[in-house]
């Protein structure tokens, strides 16, 4: 048996004092320990992308070299900028310049790049794309009055880069983009009127670095005016909110003070920023980290908890072992000492212990032998006196119903009536028989309402067939057993209470199965009952009779509740003028041998 673990009890109190003990310790060098290594961390950290930095600004660096060489091939082609200078009449001589522009670039660094667009605008619309695959899917006007154009022809001469939602070949309208553009001029001289543009998709750029990235640091790439042109972080590429205003302003300070890497805390949130400009270029690749975050991400707090947990649950349960072991006796005396009643006298203790506890233990049990002695005694003969009571209760018939009954039967007679004489006659016997000779303390179904069925008949032949009796009977429920004369007491009430003198009506009787349960429904239309006399009848109020058993519905409910328990019972629904329906509803119970 076990014991339970009380609050007042020593188990729990040394129990409570190890976990507190144990878990205070845990957090206290927890803490340190993250402590020291928080910062530890952070450098390294921020060390390590440095080294990352420093690969992709090599890495973009080839890149934009490359696609430097790509816009000073096209500014250099005399077929280009023939193309662009000169109003050519002659298709063929069009086309062949168009065909060694294209050579050109096949043979410059194009080749590698395959997802990049490259083409040119002039300011007359006129137009040459490298890709013959591509079209351009806005206006060439919208083109040339883009930001990145427009920005190109104030600086010509010089490569402008500027990211965009989308770019304006077919192939990159539904994706963000970053563009080069550079502008110059096809005749000495003169302003520029030649626009040179790269488009690459975002998605291309980001995944040159995306390896370096994690959840707890972003890398930003920015242009010559400090404008982001790629970053994993999508907020970063709208070039607004409130991380983007923190970046510019991060950006300007580390700027002016010549600081590589800057550390920021605001409401407890550490941010660092890590600064590089990317070499023979305007542009900067910005670091953003957030060192807790990222410590707790590889310094996973949650193992060092668990592990606390484990070893505070171990040395609670070999302390729990070792008292249990020396208190063990006194908890299980204690426990079954509790369950006293619910045993029913009936569980011993096992004599061990100390001395004092096997005496405890000894005089226990001699307590609970004796307790139980006298508790049978009591049982048996409170079993005794109900049972006797349920056969008195079967036992019961009223003299002057007996005198009435014969007195009908002898009128009947008289009157010259054999035929109906003889069978009230028989109904009379088979009704005796069943309530006095047969001293069972149930029967089926069918006998009971064998038993209603005889009772009917003398009554109908006493006082007249104006109340009518139908029984509703389903043949699978009527080898079920329930107690003898359980039914007869509502017939009898409905019969002489429910149809004033002279007055007429039905009673029905329903039997079927609910499940585990039976349900019995005695059913009239009488006058009803008036509800001074219901409460009367739930009190269970003696009422004279002069009937056949005079066993009245109270005795009807304790027979139920002495049978089957205190949850069973009968239901009375009825009002004056609407009738009365009264509702047994027993556990389903077979004859000897059968299924229940």
């Amino acid at each position: 048996m076990k014991s339970k673990l009380h609050v007042n009890s020593l188990i729990f109190k040394i129990v409570t004092t190890v976990i507190i003990g144990s878990i205070g310790l845990a957090v206290l060098l927890s803490f340190l320990n993250i402590s020291i290594s928080k910062q530890v961390f952070v450098n390294h950290f921020a060390e390590s992308q440095k080294k990352i930095f420093n690969q992709f600004d090599s890495d973009f660096y080839d890149f934009f070299g490359n696609m430097t060489e790509i816009i000073a091939t096209l500014e250099q082609s005399p077929n280009l900028n023939i193309y662009f200078s000169e109003d050519q009449d002659d298709v063929l001589e069009d086309m062949n310049n168009r065909y060694q522009l294209g050579r050109t670039l096949k043979q410059s660094t194009m080749e590698g790049y395959d997802e990049i667009r490259v083409f040119a605008l002039g300011e007359d619309e006129k137009s040459y794309m490298y890709s013959r695959s591509d079209m351009f899917a806005v206006s060439k006007s919208e083109i040339w009055e883009s930001d990145v154009g427009q920005k190109a022809l104030q600086n010509p001469g010089k490569i402008i880069c500027t990211y965009r939602e989308s770019g304006f070949t077919n192939v990159s309208k539904s994706s963000p983009v970053m563009i080069l553009a550079k502008a110059w001029s096809t005749v000495s001289g003169e302003e520029a009127d030649v626009i040179a543009f790269i488009t690459i998709k975002e998605s291309d750029i980001r995944q040159t670095y995306s390896h370096f990235t994690s959840s707890t640091s972003d890398i930003v790439i920015l242009n010559q005016d400090n404008q982001v042109v790629s970053s994993n972080n999508p907020e970063y590429l709208t070039n607004k909110g409130q991380q983007v205003e923190q970046l510019n302003e991060q950006i300007g300070t580390m700027a002016e003070k010549g600081l590589y890497q800057k550390e920021v805390s605001a409401d407890g949130n550490i941010r660092m920023y890590l600064m590089q400009k990317l070499q023979s270029t305007d542009y900067k690749v910005m670091g953003i980290i957030n060192p807790n975050e990222a410590f707790q991400e590889q310094y996973n707090i949650w193992n060092l908890v668990w592990a606390t947990l484990g070893i505070t649950a171990l040395v609670v349960l070999l302390i729990c072992i070792f008292m249990r072991q020396q208190t063990r006796p006194i908890g299980i005396l204690a426990e079954t000492m509790r369950n006293l009643q619910k045993e029913q006298f009936k569980k011993r203790v096992e004599v061990k212990g100390t001395d004092e506890v096997r005496e405890l233990a000894a005089t226990y049990n001699h307590m609970v032998d004796e307790l139980d002695n006298y508790i049978r005694q009591l049982l048996q003969v409170e079993a005794d006196k109900r049972l006797a009571e349920i056969h008195a209760l079967q036992m019961q018939i009223n003299p002057h119903y007996m005198y009435n009954t014969l007195s009908s039967i002898k009128w009947l007679i008289l009157q010259g009536d054999t035929g109906k004489s003889t069978r009230v006659i028989d109904a009379f016997i088979s009704l005796l028989r069943n309530v006095i000779s047969n001293t069972d303390e149930c029967v089926t179904v069918d006998q009971e309402i064998d038993n209603l069925k005889n009772y009917v008949l003398l009554n109908q032949a006493r006082y007249g067939d104006a109340v009518r009796v139908e029984f509703f009977v389903l043949p699978q429920c009527e080898q079920y057993k329930i107690p003898k004369l359980i039914l007869q007491p509502f017939v009898e009430n409905a019969f002489f209470h429910a149809f004033p003198e002279g007055g007429g009506g039905i009673i029905e009787i329903f039997v079927k199965e609910e499940g585990e349960y039976l349900r019995f429904d005695i059913v009239d239309n009488g006058v009803g009952i008036k509800n001074e006399q219901l409460l009367a009848l739930n009190s269970k109020e003696k009422i004279k009779r002069e009937h056949f058993t005079g066993i009245g519905i109270g005795n009807v409910d304790d027979r139920l509740k002495l049978i089957y328990g205190m949850d069973h019972g009968i239901t009375i629904l009825s009002g004056q003028g609407k009738g009365t329906t009264i509702t047994l509803t027993l556990p389903k119970r077979k004859e000897e041998g059968g299924n229940s």
